[in-house]
């Protein structure tokens, strides 16, 4: 029987960022983001934000 493909998803370990500059990727950055737009158009806050970058 064949074995199903892997279909997780993961978060990436490096960014190139606009300037060139490879950096470590800082999913901090990404859960803050998503948590100033919640609460900027009032669809949700901090738990939603942490779930979502989970």
């Amino acid at each position: 029987m064949a074995s199903a493909p892997n279909n997780i998803a993961s978060l990436p370990t490096r960014v190139l960022k606009r300037d060139g500059v490879e950096v470590a990727f800082d999913d901090a950055r990404i859960e803050s983001a998503i948590l100033r737009a919640g609460q900027a158009s009032g669809e949700y806050g901090d738990m939603d934000a942490r779930l979502l970058t989970a």
